[in-house]
């Protein structure tokens, strides 16, 4: 009898791996075994991923379309005679093997019955594969396309999104973003190793077509009335110098900056070295600065409604003998002039003291301090003053009592504060009221 082969599908859920167990228990007791089991992916469901996708970026990966198991069983190779690889069978009087089409053993001259022929039970007549590797092959390279363009697909749906979406979450700092990805992608993953949860996930997406395209559309309203709320944010400011390049070298006394900010606003600013410099209504700057070192360091920044960006360019100059001499004679001068300058605001400063009360004070009572003639010029009481600076600015107290027991205590009466105590007799003052 010919070998017999049937194809079975089934989805790869638990009730499709429950049905094939089943239905190949039945056929086993029919004498079909498994020749061959696969397992095929089938990608991306372009609804459900597209709808997933609308409703929260990494849902789409719940798009995902189940799995195709293919099984082929065969049964072959009936009746009261053995069937041998190589198209032979046995005699049954002496065991000797002769051609299937023979009807008389050559051996023994028996006569030999026909072999009985069956119709093949399957719906659409297929022959054996001739090579299961060529059928595999086949089917990889089928899937593999059809993966492709998905694949294709999902991860442009998802670039879009990301760009869309991403504004919303453009001041979160590193760790924000961490949290974030966790909570996004944390239950996604779980779900996607759980077949039986995504399953239940993508057949109510299916049963809840209409609630998920009216989330779809409630998410793309919310976020054009967002984004317009929020307008239109100018972009970070940035400056091209187009001239000078960085670490050049001269023998100039001036270098030439110029070029060009990529947005320029009223509140615009850019500075060279601390020193403003002017930006026309294009964008563009031309400005001169002084190369007075062999290495000159200029600092770039601009700024713009709180963004902030800097460059920097180092300015080799080379000096002749004669321009060195000269630098050298021009930083002495202008240390000569500094110090001068200090001597002259040091003589003016004393002049100013010795003239003030504070001064005046000072210089009649050699013990005290600058701080303490200043505070007493101003009429100022403190903890730790002399009590003899207690008697300068009030006079003689008008009563003083002292004793081996009490503290020295100043008093003076209709005045504040009234009293001042002397509570280790050590000449100042401890505490007033």
């Amino acid at each position: 009898m010919a070998k017999e082969y049937k194809t079975l599908t089934y989805q790869d859920t638990p009730a499709g791996r429950n049905k094939m167990a089943k239905e190949i228990d039945s056929f086993a007791r029919e004498g079909w075994t498994i020749k061959s089991k696969d397992v095929a992916p089938q990608g991306y469901d372009a609804g459900s991923t597209c709808c997933l996708g609308c409703l929260f970026l990494p849902l789409a990966l719940l798009g995902k379309k189940n799995n195709l198991i293919t099984v082929i069983l065969e049964r072959g190779g009936g009746g009261n005679f053995e069937q041998s690889e190589d198209n032979r069978r046995k005699c049954p009087l002496c065991a000797e093997m002769v051609m299937m089409e023979a009807i008389k053993c050559k051996h023994c001259g028996s006569d030999l019955p026909k072999m009985e022929v069956r119709e093949r039970i399957v719906s659409m007549p297929m022959e054996a594969p001739k090579n299961e590797k060529d059928e595999h092959s086949i089917i990889a390279k089928q899937v593999t396309f059809v993966l492709v363009l998905k694949y294709v697909f999902v991860i442009c749906l998802i670039t879009f999104f990301v760009g869309l979406i991403g504004s919303f979450f453009i001041e979160l700092t590193n760790i924000g973003r961490t949290v974030m990805a966790i909570i996004i992608f944390g239950p996604i993953l779980y779900l996607w190793n759980k077949p039986n949860e995504r399953s239940k996930i993508s057949d109510w997406l299916r049963q809840n077509a209409k609630l998920v395209t009216g989330a779809v559309a409630l998410f793309f309203l919310i976020l054009i009335l967002t984004s317009g709320s929020r307008g239109n944010t100018p972009p970070i400011p940035f400056v091209v110098i187009t001239e000078p390049l960085d670490n050049i070298t001269i023998n100039t006394d001036k270098v030439v900056f110029s070029g060009h900010v990529n947005t320029y606003l009223p509140d615009t600013t850019l500075k060279i070295n601390n020193r403003i410099v002017p930006i026309g209504a294009d964008g563009t700057f031309t400005t001169k600065r002084d190369t007075l070192d062999e290495v000159n360091k200029f600092v770039i920044v601009i700024e713009e409604d709180g963004k902030t960006q800097t460059e920097t360019r180092t300015i080799n100059r080379t000096l002749t003998l004669e321009q060195k001499a000269k630098r050298n004679a021009d930083n002495l001068a202008e240390q000569k002039k500094v110090e001068a300058n200090a001597i002259a605001t040091k003589k003016t400063e004393q002049v100013n003291w010795d003239n003030s009360s504070a001064g005046q004070l000072c210089a009649k009572h050699a013990e005290w301090n600058k701080e303490e003639c200043n505070k007493l010029a101003n009429g100022d009481y403190w903890v730790g003053m002399g009590s003899e600076m207690l008697i300068f600015l009030r006079g003689l107290p008008e009563h003083l009592s002292s004793s081996n027991v009490a503290p020295y205590k100043y008093c003076w009466e209709n005045r504040y504060p009234r009293c001042f105590y002397d509570n280790d007799g050590d000449g100042h003052i401890d505490a007033f009221n």
